[in-house]
């Protein structure tokens, strides 16, 4: 694709793209990314099968995914309550009940 800019437009992103320390293609496919919705996940998809994982619904997205498979969300509760109490001087789980 390419795009044909007025030449006062061409030269605020060349220089913005400069503060910036990228190529004005680099800078404007950045600020595309951030303006343009995503695209719908049949489309995102190329056998139209719905996402299995969240790793998958933002695939193509500016920006990372990282899990390791670890279940950070079990025992928050327990975490919770036990920091609670270290923090306020309780003696132990059973001290809380």
């Amino acid at each position: 694709m390419s795009i044909t800019l007025n030449p006062e437009v061409a030269t605020r992103l060349q220089q913005a793209a400069q503060k910036e320390g990228m190529s004005p293609e680099i800078y404007l496919n950045d600020l595309l990314q951030n303006v343009l919705p995503p695209l719908s996940s049949s489309e995102s998809q190329d056998n139209g099968a719905k996402p299995k994982t969240l790793a998958e619904v933002f695939a193509g997205r500016t920006g990372g995914i990282q899990g390791g498979g670890v279940a950070w969300s079990e025992g928050v509760g327990e975490a919770f309550s036990e920091g609670v109490c270290l923090k306020y001087g309780a003696a132990d789980k059973d001290s809380r009940e």
